[in-house]
C-alpha cells in the first residue's frame, strides 16, 4: 500500500516537473525567434485568441509588433535574468525578467530595456500555447 502511495507520488511529480520543462521550452525557443528575427517561429507559441495588454494587442497585433522590432534592428539580444512558473491542472502562469536589447549588431547595443512579463498558459492537446500576455518595463 506504501509503495503503491509512493508510485503516485513519484508520477504526480514527474507530470508537473514535464509540464514546466515544456513551459520552459516553450520559453527558450521563443527568446531564440526573437533574436532570429523569425517571427512565425515565436507565434507558433501563441494561441488562436492571444492578448496581451489589457486586450491592446491581439494575434495579428504581437506579430505587427515583432516584425516591427526585426525590421529596426538588425540584432536583438534577449537575456532571461528569472524565471518563475507556476502549474494548475491545464492552465500556467509564467513569470520572467528579460534584458532586451538592440541596434547595428556592433560591439555595444544601441538599445536596451528590462521588461517584467507575466503570461498565461493553457494545455490543450498536449501543448502548451499563450493565451495572454502583460508586460513593463522594469528600469
Amino acid at each position: 500500500m506504501l509503495g503503491a502511495a509512493y508510485l503516485v507520488l513519484v508520477l504526480a511529480s514527474c507530470q508537473r516537473s514535464s509540464d514546466e520543462e515544456q513551459l520552459l521550452q516553450a520559453v527558450d525557443a521563443m527568446e531564440v525567434a526573437i533574436e532570429a528575427g523569425e517571427t512565425g517561429d515565436f507565434m507558433q507559441h501563441l494561441a488562436e485568441d492571444f492578448t496581451a495588454n489589457d486586450g491592446e494587442l491581439d494575434r495579428t497585433g504581437m506579430q505587427r509588433l515583432l516584425m516591427a522590432q526585426a525590421l529596426a534592428n538588425t540584432h536583438i539580444g534577449v537575456v532571461r535574468t528569472g524565471t518563475d512558473i507556476q502549474v494548475t491542472d491545464q492552465r500556467a502562469n509564467v513569470q520572467i525578467t528579460l534584458l532586451v536589447e538592440g541596434g547595428s549588431g556592433r560591439w555595444l547595443p544601441e538599445r536596451g530595456s528590462s521588461f517584467e512579463i507575466s503570461s498565461g498558459w493553457r494545455l490543450r492537446d498536449g501543448e502548451w500555447k499563450c493565451v495572454n500576455a502583460q508586460w513593463g518595463r522594469k528600469l
